[in-house]
């Protein structure tokens, strides 16, 4: 059995072999990576504790033993291993009080902000908000 002693955030080929586990899933419906990534940071920022074997059935699409199969033991524990460890670095990331982005090695889209505005003609409850986007770059 492999015992997992590096902390670090995954690196891009962790990251690729994570994505392609979770696309051999049987049913279709496990998370992809992105899906995984923004699903355990918002478990993480969350009010309530949560252990990260708890959203198993959610990342695989069902329980693990009707979705998932693994080759080996070995096979098994890279794989959780992998998605502990992502855990980690984003509880690590929170925990320090510094912003979390997703990994990426696309550039950073241009700054957008999403203006909402609200008119009322009419009773709130009968409302539904107008929504434009602006850049400061232009459209």
């Amino acid at each position: 059995m492999r015992t997992f002693t590096q902390n670090g955030p995954l690196t891009d080929a962790e990251l690729d072999r994570l994505a392609d586990f979770l696309k051999s899933c049987k049913g279709g419906r496990a998370m992809n990576i992105e899906q995984l990534d923004g699903f355990f940071a918002a478990l993480i920022a969350g009010p309530e504790t949560v252990m990260p074997s708890e959203c198993y059935p959610e990342v695989f699409g069902g329980r693990m033993s009707d979705t998932s199969e693994f080759g080996s033991l070995d096979e098994a524990n890279e794989i959780l291993g992998l998605m502990i460890r992502h855990w980690n670095t984003i509880a690590r990331t929170l925990n320090k009080g510094e912003v979390y982005g997703p990994p990426s090695s696309a550039p950073a889209p241009a700054p957008r902000m999403v203006c909402s505005t609200l008119f009322l003609p009419r009773p709130l409850d009968s409302m539904a908000p107008s929504t434009s986007t602006f850049s400061p770059d232009g459209p």
